[in-house]
């Protein structure tokens, strides 16, 4: 997976059979109770392999990756699964507002980043392991280092397992406040879309005569608008990398 401004949210609910009744048939006697048959499972996750070849080819698009559809293959099995699956689903706008910064002024919201969340995988997922109702890939990222990629079979389908980011360094650390991630990633993406319409609309701000400066000048705008809309956001100034007065 990507990176995010501060990697982080998806949530993939378990499907599950529902039961319908048919209406009484025109003689007026009772029709018995029919299950509805869960939809047949496509080829693309009909088996492991099929879905490691589908990943590849969203993960590695040209000229951006589909972010939301790999989202989409997410399949929490845990609790913390279910926040983290959350998180990183809940941080696609501010993505975009990355990318956006990206395509127009050269760099990331963050200082650190090397290139757009967007950017396609330039290297494939390998299958290392396969069971039948589990799998684990491999692939080298962007950033070189190595991350597995965990498959799992449920209701007759293949996913990607939460463990895929429960297992993830960036998350799987002492130091980490899922608490305090889950509600940062929350504010800065429900107000991303406020600077990204100021951007293509060229109103506001002038974040180009920033020249270098862009991005961050773009930050502080977002930060302007999550201390606007979310006034008890003003408590996590360090998370947002803002020092105390």
């Amino acid at each position: 997976m990507a990176s995010t401004s501060t990697r982080t949210d998806r949530l993939l609910t378990a499907f599950a059979t529902t039961i319908i009744v048919l209406l009484s048939a025109c003689s007026g006697e009772d029709s018995p109770p029919v299950a509805v048959q869960p939809p047949p499972v496509g080829p693309r996750f009909a088996s492991a392999n099929a879905l490691l070849e589908h990943y590849n080819q969203i993960a590695m698009r040209e000229p951006k990756a589909d972010r939301a559809g790999i989202f989409a293959l997410l399949y929490a099995e845990t609790p913390i699964q279910e926040r983290l699956v959350r998180v990183y689903k809940n941080s696609l706008p501010l993505m975009e507002l990355d990318a956006i910064c990206w395509e127009k002024y050269g760099a990331g919201l963050r200082a650190d980043s090397k290139e757009s969340p967007f950017a396609p995988a330039r290297n494939s997922t390998i299958m290392a392991e396969s069971g039948q109702d589990r799998a684990k890939a491999r692939v080298k990222q962007n950033n070189g280092q190595n991350m597995d990629l965990y498959l799992v079979k449920y209701n007759g389908r293949w996913w990607i397992s939460g463990y895929t980011l429960e297992y993830d360094r960036e998350f799987n650390r002492a130091d980490v406040d899922l608490d305090q991630v889950e509600r940062g990633v929350r504010y800065l993406s429900a107000s991303a879309p406020k600077v990204i319409a100021e951007i293509e609309s060229g109103t506001g701000l002038d974040f180009a005569a920033a020249g270098e400066q862009a991005p961050y000048i773009v930050y502080l705008r977002l930060l302007a608008y999550v201390f606007d809309d979310f006034p008890e956001a003003q408590n996590m100034r360090d998370f947002f990398g803002i020092p105390e007065n």
